[in-house]
């Protein structure tokens, strides 16, 4: 039996962009990406807690050019727990959502999260 397909795709694959690599260029474990100021793409990969050095922020264009890796695991500045999620303004600004503290099981606390402007 033939079956016969009545709708169109809407998505059309293009092309690969970047490399998985535990560290450096690429990324591992991608969460989430954004398109930041002058096009420049903004990945963000998270780690399994062994593995921290695998958190970052990997910045590359559609060509694959790589500009740099910034961020990491740590609560210090420009350092991320948890990353869940990216998004960008109108200004090109790269915001990322990261949880900062986890509970305790047997806590009632809430668990925090913040979000950060990369700027």
């Amino acid at each position: 039996m033939t079956t016969k397909r009545t709708e169109k795709s809407f998505l059309k694959y293009s092309h690969t962009i970047g490399i998985c690599v535990m560290d450096g260029r690429g990324f591992m474990f991608p969460v989430d990406t954004a398109i930041g100021k002058g096009g420049r793409i903004h990945t963000v990969s998270r780690a399994y807690v062994p593995a921290t050095a695998q958190l970052r922020i990997t910045m590359y264009d559609l060509d694959s050019q790589y500009f740099g890796i910034y961020g990491g695991y740590g609560e210090g500045l420009g350092e991320f727990k948890w990353p869940t999620g990216m998004v960008s303004d109108s200004d090109g600004n790269v915001y990322v959502l990261s949880l900062i503290h986890i509970s305790e099981p047997t806590r009632r606390t809430p668990i925090s999260y913040a979000v950060f402007c990369l700027k």
